[in-house]
């Protein structure tokens, strides 16, 4: 499966497809739906997406993650603005993957600090009102 995270969806195997259908219970159709949902959705990742295809970067668990974390806030009707990386990008990197990989280690830390505090009642961020 590690494989196919780092994959488009066309590139997926019709058997492939149609385990992930038998598993989920879920007709072919609608699991090719869904995964295009995810991969539409896990693509763009409010800017991430962009920074690691600039530097020819992945990390799935770390994506995924990020992914899930920025879904579970909006769940709760937290809106989630996209990440900017100007300070970054004007920075100068040692190891890119890295500092990339630490830029997202920070995003989805300061995530889910709000995500607790808006499952505790208080607003997101400490900032900020409810």
């Amino acid at each position: 499966m590690f494989d196919y995270n780092n994959k488009e969806l066309n590139k997926y195997p019709v058997a492939l497809l149609r385990t992930l259908a038998k598993i989920s219970s879920m007709s072919l159709t609608d699991t090719l739906k869904e995964l295009e949902e995810i991969e539409a959705s896990y693509d763009s990742l409010l800017g991430f997406r962009k920074l690691l295809e600039q530097y020819e970067l992945s990390f799935p668990d770390l994506e995924f993650e990020l992914y899930c974390t920025i879904k579970d806030l909006e769940s709760l009707k937290v809106k989630v603005e996209p990440f900017t990386f100007n300070r970054f990008e004007e920075e100068g990197h040692n190891n890119i993957a890295s500092d990339c990989r630490k830029a997202m280690e920070n995003a989805i830390s300061m995530l889910s600090e709000a995500l607790e505090n808006v499952r505790k009642g208080k607003a997101p961020f400490e900032d900020e009102e409810i």
